[in-house]
């Protein structure tokens, strides 16, 4: 039986986190951190032609060394996301070390 778990209307793996996040652009530089248990992320880029996106990816991978995947807000603030580590632990992790 594959590690796949029912959950509304989209199958999700067990291995898999989601998460929602808010994103801020144009920013001085990239920052993540948690604020009255909702997740924030603060990007340089614009929110022109997908750049956001693509940055929000690559420093998760980079700084947070997690694999993410946009499921839902291409185009929004909010943002609903796979992780395939425990987000929250890295974070806390990223905000400790600076």
């Amino acid at each position: 039986m594959p590690p796949y778990k029912q959950k509304e209307d989209y199958a999700v793996r067990s291995d898999i986190m989601i998460y929602t996040i808010y994103v801020k652009t144009n920013a001085r530089k990239f920052n993540v951190y948690i604020k009255d248990g909702n997740i924030f992320v603060e990007l340089k880029s614009s929110p022109i032609e997908g750049k956001a996106n693509i940055e929000l990816i690559k420093n998760f991978k980079k700084y947070l060394k997690c694999n993410v995947k946009i499921v839902k807000g291409l185009t929004s603030k909010k943002k609903i996301i796979n992780a395939d580590c425990d987000l929250l632990d890295n974070i806390l992790k990223f905000c400790f070390k600076k």
